[in-house]
């Protein structure tokens, strides 16, 4: 994380209050998030219930079977669980929702001067030429015109921030993979959109729609021509806020459905769950493996 990048307002407060997460430095923040080097943000609360449970359970030798992790501080807008090294929080849907989590977040680590942590972004997603059930780990994060662009609007001003992601990391990922979890992963680019209806092409939203079917599928066929194998809501945003304190940052979305095929999501609620599992597995050994 770059210092020279990192605000410095924040950090001259005499309380700085992290309102979403119910965080204040007033608190012992030094004892309660000892040692954090790997943060995993997860849209749902009851997926990162998920993740971090399995998290948990692995990295203090829980054997229990009704074990169940509880999240800490404020739990109405994310929930956060931390384990070991490494934080898990929930973000929620969209954009506007992650930016807030990351910056929190993002301050929590810097008033703890852990400038080297790393952030792991899992999701759930649609696919574009990759079956449900399958992953898709993102070298690079586009916008819906297929740029590395995240824009943002401050102060009235248009700002445009790259969306690289770390490609050491999306190695190591993927030779960790092919080597210990072995999951059905894919490298691709990832496309973000703001929602989940007319900006991705779907064509069952409440609006009256300005695209018919053919349109809808030639474009999303010139997506995947451009190396696009996944679409969601929050990438884009994550990419760019990580490029701009170059926060060694990546993504991992499991596959609900191929949009080629169409609208509709194709995995029942219990293979959604393996799914994320299985890239929740994928994160929490990587992360214990390099640890241990």
């Amino acid at each position: 994380m770059k210092k020279d990048k990192i605000n410095q307002n924040f950090q001259d407060l005499s309380i700085d209050y992290l309102y979403h997460l119910g965080i204040d430095t007033s608190m012992d923040l030094g004892k309660i998030f000892s040692g954090v080097k790997y943060v995993i943000f997860i849209r749902s609360n009851d997926d990162v219930a998920l993740i971090a449970n399995h998290f948990a359970k692995s990295w203090y030798q829980i054997v229990e079977a009704s074990f169940t992790f509880q999240p800490i501080f404020k739990t109405e807008r994310y929930h956060l669980y931390k384990i070991g090294p490494a934080i898990a929080v929930s973000h929620g849907v969209g954009m506007p929702s992650m930016l807030v989590c990351l910056n929190e977040i993002t301050k929590l680590m810097v008033h703890l001067n852990y400038l080297d942590v790393i952030f792991l972004k899992i999701g759930s997603s649609a696919g574009l030429g990759v079956k449900e059930g399958e992953a898709v780990i993102a070298e690079e994060v586009v916008n819906t015109k297929f740029e590395t662009i995240y824009s943002s609007i401050e102060c009235g001003v248009k700002y445009k921030y790259q969306t690289n992601l770390d490609l050491e990391l999306v190695n190591e990922l993927v030779l960790f993979n092919q080597k210990y979890s072995k999951i059905k992963l894919t490298r691709g680019k990832t496309m973000s959109a703001f929602d989940y209806y007319e900006e991705q092409a779907h064509m069952d939203g409440a609006l009256e729609l300005e695209y018919n079917v053919n349109e809808r599928d030639k474009y999303l066929q010139l997506a995947q021509a451009n190396g696009v194998k996944s679409l969601d809501m929050e990438a884009l945003a994550f990419a760019g806020f990580c490029n701009q304190l170059s926060i060694r940052a990546c993504l991992i979305n499991n596959i609900v459905g191929d949009r080629l095929g169409g609208d509709e999501v194709l995995l029942d609620r219990q293979s959604q769950l393996q799914a994320k599992a299985n890239v929740g597995r994928l994160v929490t050994e990587y992360i214990i493996h390099k640890l241990r």
